[in-house]
């Protein structure tokens, strides 16, 4: 509706190409190609569109601004991270990462405009469960949180 609107781009961004369909308030979508921005943590969905002087220069100009907007969103995001490898082995005098099978650091979706870069511990599963840990960094010494994952969990 022709309203210019600011938005930050975040780990839970994902931008597309799409397709419309149809057509609406006798605009004719068929001439554009359609990308999309959506905002998971916002619930929100940007729709933008290229028309150029043939489909393939339109098809050209829609996929650098794509590769463009996914190549910035994944530097910002390798950013966020300190520098570190994923480990398999338990650390010196940590009982409980014994049954370790992989920790790294992660991004946390706290709320719609914050997010936290944690540190994650994803144990052996028991009969029942398996078990992420989350702490501060990883000397593991200060747990934030965990979680069980069932065969009844959800992922949302």
């Amino acid at each position: 509706d022709g309203q210019e609107v600011s938005i930050s781009l975040t780990p839970f961004t994902l931008v597309r190409n799409c397709k419309f369909q149809s057509n609406h308030n006798g605009m004719n979508f068929s001439e554009f190609k359609i990308f999309k921005i959506s905002l998971f943590a916002q619930g929100a969905c940007y729709y933008f569109g290229i028309r150029g002087v043939s489909e393939r220069d339109a098809e050209e100009e829609r996929s650098r601004w794509v590769l463009d907007i996914s190549r910035i969103m994944r530097l910002v995001t390798q950013s966020l991270f300190p520098i570190f490898q994923i480990s398999c082995d338990p650390i010196k005098n940590g009982e409980l990462s014994e049954s370790r099978l992989m920790a790294g650091y992660l991004v946390h979706y706290d709320d719609c405009f914050t997010a936290s870069v944690l540190y994650c511990e994803l144990h052996v599963n028991t009969p029942d469960h398996a078990r992420f840990i989350f702490y501060e960094d990883e000397t593991c010494t200060h747990q934030l949180s965990e979680i069980y994952v069932t065969e009844r969990s959800i992922c949302c």
